[in-house]
C-alpha cells in the first residue's frame, strides 16, 4: 500500500485541465457525435422502409418459402426466440437437495476430534470438560482431569514420559518433564526445609555511557506442598516463580511468571513423578504475550534442580550451593549473592 502511494505522489505536480475552450471542445465533440451517430424513431423508420424496397423481390420469394402472407408474419416467424426467464432463487439443481443432506450429516471441524495417536491416553481441553472435579481445595488441577490416568497405568514407564513430554510439546506456552521418583522425594525434602529462594538469570544491559554489560534479572521461588489424596506415599507439589521486583510490591498478590505442579499419581506404580508447567500469558488474540521466554523458564527450572539436588554432590560448588540455600533462610548475613550469580553462571 505505502508504495502505490509513493507512485501517485509522483503525479501531484500535473496541473488540473480546467480551461473553457477544453471544455467547449469536447461539449462540440459530444454534439457532433450525436448529431451523426444518434438515431430517432423517424430515422429508424425510413432506414426500415429504404431496406424493404432494396430487397423487395427476395423478400417476396422468401415469403412464399416460408408459407406465409406477408412480411409483418415473415418478421414474426424469423424473429428470434425469447431468452428464457432467470430461474427463481427457490429453484435448486436436481442434486442440491442431496448435496445439502450431506453436509447437514457431515462434522464441522470443530466437531472433530483430532488424531494424534495419543487421544485415548488424554482427556484433553480441561476447560471443556464439564462435572469433572476442579481440584481439592488447592486450586490445583488433578491429574485425572488432564489425561486417563488408568488407562496409562497400561503403559511401562519410558512410555508414559515421551507421551506426557510430546502432548505438552503441542502446547503454546507449557513446560514438562517426568522426574524419578528417589530424585523428586530428594528435592522434596530440601523444599521442605527451604521452602522459598531467589535465582539470578544472567542479562546484558546497557550502561551509563551506552556500552553492553552483564547483568541479572532476579527471580524469587516458593514452594507449596499438597496432600496426597491418591495415598502414593509421595506428595505433590507446587512451585512458582515470580521476579523479584513484582514479590517485593505485590507480596502474596504477586503475579506469577511461571507454575508448576509436580503429580505424583504414577510415583508407586512406575517410580515416576510428572511435571507441568504454564508460563503466564497477558493480552489475547494477536496480541497474547508471555511474561518470560520458555528458554528462561526452563533455565529457572534447570537451575533449581541444580541447587535443591546440591546436597547429594561434594565438589565444592554443589556444597556452596547447599550453603547458599542454608544461609537464605537461617543465615542472612552471611549470604553470597556474588557467589550465587557464579554459581549459576556454571549452569
Amino acid at each position: 500500500m505505502f508504495t502505490r502511494l509513493q507512485h501517485l505522489h509522483r503525479f501531484r505536480h500535473l496541473p488540473a485541465i480546467q480551461s473553457r475552450s477544453f471544455r467547449y471542445s469536447l461539449r462540440n465533440l459530444k454534439e457532433e457525435f450525436d448529431s451523426e451517430h444518434l438515431e430517432t424513431p423517424q430515422s429508424l423508420q425510413q432506414s426500415k422502409v429504404k431496406f424493404d424496397l432494396k430487397y423487395a423481390d427476395r423478400l417476396a420469394d422468401k415469403v412464399k418459402e416460408e408459407g406465409v402472407e406477408n412480411l409483418d408474419e415473415l418478421r414474426k416467424k424469423l424473429a428470434p426466440a425469447p431468452a428464457p426467464a432467470p430461474k427463481q432463487e427457490s429453484e435448486k439443481p436436481a442434486n442440491l437437495e442431496s448435496i445439502e443432506q450431506k453436509q447437514a450429516t457431515t462434522p464441522q471441524p470443530d466437531q472433530l476430534k483430532v488424531d494424534t495417536g495419543r487421544d485415548e491416553y488424554f482427556v484433553g481441553s480441561v476447560d471443556k470438560i464439564e462435572g469433572r472435579k476442579e481440584g481439592d481445595g488447592t486450586g490445583v488441577k488433578p491429574l485425572d482431569t488432564i489425561l486417563n490416568v488408568e488407562k496409562m497405568r497400561e503403559l511401562p514407564d519410558d512410555h508414559i514420559s515421551k507421551l506426557w513430554n510430546a502432548h505438552h510439546a503441542t502446547k503454546d506456552n507449557h513446560l514438562s518433564a517426568s522426574i524419578e521418583r528417589s530424585t523428586y522425594e530428594s528435592i522434596y525434602q530440601q523444599a521442605r526445609k527451604f521452602p522459598a529462594f531467589v535465582l539470578p538469570i544472567p542479562r546484558e544491559v546497557e550502561g551509563e555511557d551506552m556500552a553492553k554489560k552483564m547483568g541479572y534479572e532476579v527471580f524469587y521461588l516458593e514452594w507449596g506442598f499438597l496432600p496426597d489424596v491418591n495415598g502414593t506415599g509421595v506428595r505433590p507439589t507446587t512451585l512458582i516463580f515470580t521476579s523479584l521486583n513484582e514479590y517485593k510490591q505485590r507480596q502474596a498478590f504477586a503475579t506469577p511468571f511461571v507454575s508448576c505442579t509436580h503429580y505424583s499419581d504414577f510415583a508407586h506404580t512406575h517410580n515416576l513423578v510428572l511435571m507441568r508447567g504454564e508460563i503466564t500469558s497477558v493480552g489475547s488474540g494477536d496480541s497474547n504475550l508471555t511474561v518470560l521466554d520458555s528458554k528462561d523458564a526452563q533455565l529457572l527450572l534447570l537451575t533449581m534442580q541444580r541447587f535443591y539436588n546440591a546436597h547429594k554432590h561434594a565438589d565444592q560448588s554443589n556444597k556452596d550451593r547447599a550453603k547458599l540455600l542454608s544461609d537464605f533462610h537461617y543465615n542472612q548475613s552471611q549470604f553470597d549473592f556474588e557467589r550465587l550469580c557464579q554459581l549459576v553462571e556454571e549452569i
